[in-house]
């Protein structure tokens, strides 16, 4: 993958991130991407992702609805953590499923992939050991190696329920049909 499709797919998420460092370090990652990233479905099983995530790019679509879900928790819990492990868990919840075409257990093999021979940038840097220990705990009770961290523990809920929304959206009520009250009892509602 190219750096220009890298800013391509991941420019406004990447942007969130203020820190230079984290966001430096979470581009390089994105680049050293396994090339299956940027074309594989998120679930080859179909169970745990809605539809649109099960076809050709479907990592990505995954990979920035959870980043979407992420903000959404961040902008919820405004004042929790400060501007720095934000960035870490916006870099995490980026890299979550990078190696996620390799089997169920991608989360233990982003660090080694990352970390491996061949990158030995990755190895001394210290921001970047603390992201991938983040991003390789996203799978929660269902992993390996569960979140130790309300860090972890964001980035897990914000990949579950971002691979959950087809459960929400396909289980809403139906819609309720409109009551219109007449002027009295309106009135009677609403005093004043």
């Amino acid at each position: 993958m190219s750096i220009n499709s890298v800013n391509l797919q991941f420019g406004k998420e990447l942007a969130r991130i203020a820190n230079s460092n984290i966001r430096g370090w979470t581009h390089r990652a994105l680049f050293m991407a396994p090339e299956a990233f940027w074309s594989e479905p998120s679930s080859k099983s179909g169970k745990y992702h809605p539809e649109d995530e099960r076809g050709d790019q479907g990592l990505l679509t995954h990979t920035k609805r959870a980043s979407e879900v992420l903000e959404t928790l961040l902008d919820s819990a405004a004042g929790k953590f400060d501007a720095n492990d934000q960035d870490v868990m916006r870099s995490a919840i980026l890299i979550h499923d990078l190696c996620s075409c390799f089997g169920k257990s991608h989360p233990l093999m982003v660090r080694g992939y990352l970390f491996g021979e061949s990158n030995r940038e990755f190895v001394n840097d210290p921001c970047g050991a603390h992201i991938i220990d983040i991003a390789s705990r996203h799978m929660g009770r269902w992993g390996c190696d569960r979140p130790d961290s309300e860090m972890a523990w964001f980035v897990h809920y914000a990949d579950n329920i971002a691979a959950k929304l087809h459960i929400f959206m396909a289980t809403q009520a139906e819609p309720r049909p409109v009551c219109v009250a007449t002027a009295e009892e309106e009135a009677a509602l609403c005093p004043g």
